[in-house]
Parts: structure tokens; sequence; C-alpha cells
């Protein structure tokens, strides 16, 4: 079982697993201009949209960035039965959110630890998504960080897993 420090706020949920809609395009840069960078998060909120409407797991799935080596059957399966979950309620709103400057700090820690000492991010997250749902008792929402690589945005997984 993977155990994960808690953070003052619910920003830690990712997962990560490439994607065809989300793979780079040959010759891509690792770097964007912000008009660069909105659009492929739009392409990320679109897909994610497709993938709820549909309620589709794999194709919501297909947008988180997986390492190879963490990409096993048992990953697949709690991932798809956490997706199934999260689809099975109404999402009213997808936003994109700023990481604070406190959670941001936690999450370089945890990303410059001695290799072999402590899972990492499977990229390094630099906004969050917000999938809004309605509930019986107001709103709720399901937070995911979220990262690039490529010049393509993905939902960040730590050891194939959300966070």
């Amino acid at each position: 079982m993977l155990h994960i420090k808690a953070f003052s706020s619910p920003i830690l949920a990712a997962l990560l697993v490439a994607f065809p809609g989300c793979s780079p395009s040959p010759g891509s840069a690792s770097t964007q201009s912000s008009g660069d960078q909105s659009d492929q998060i739009t392409q990320l909120k679109e897909t994610l949209w497709t993938a709820i409407r549909e309620k589709n797991a794999q194709k919501f799935i297909d947008c988180f960035f997986i390492e190879e080596r963490f990409n096993t059957p048992d990953v697949r399966e709690t991932n798809r039965k956490q997706v199934e979950y999260l689809l099975a309620r109404e999402t009213i709103a997808i936003e994109i959110e700023e990481i604070s400057d406190k959670d941001m700090a936690e999450i370089r820690k945890i990303q410059n630890a001695k290799p072999g000492t402590a899972p990492r991010y499977s990229l390094t997250p630099k906004k969050m998504i917000l999938l809004r749902q309605k509930s019986e008792d107001g709103g709720t929402g399901r937070r995911f960080l979220i990262g690039e690589r490529n010049g393509q945005w993905h939902i960040v997984t730590m050891a194939g897993y959300t966070t």
C-alpha cells in the first residue's frame, strides 16, 4: 500500500497514463507560450468532457500520464474503478486552478527526494484541474494535478495512482 503525506489542501489527486490524444506531436517543444499552454489545457478539458459525457472510463484514464514501470494490471484496474465511481456522479464544470505556493513547496520536496527513497509524481505538477460535481447538499468536486510533457498536458500520477 502506498502511503502519502497529507497536505493542507485537497490538491493531490492525480493519475498518470499516456493517452493518444495527449501524446506529444513530433518535434514539439517542451516549453510553451501561454497561448499554446492555454490551447493544450483546453484540449485536455475537452477530452475529459467527452469521456464524462460518454461515461467512458478508459478515455478518461487515457489522459493520465503513467510511467511504463507502473502501468500494471493492478494499477489499471484500480484506476478504472476510481474513474467509474467518479463518472457515476454528474459533473457540472471543469475548472483550471493554480497550485498554492505552500502546496507547490510540498510538491517540490517530493520531486526532489533522493531516488529510491520516496515516490515521485509522473510529471511535475504545474496546475490543478477541478471537476465540479452535483451533490444533494450542494457542490462537491475532485481535483487532479496536471502537468505538461512535450507540449501536451496530462493528469499527473504517483506510482501510477491518483494521489
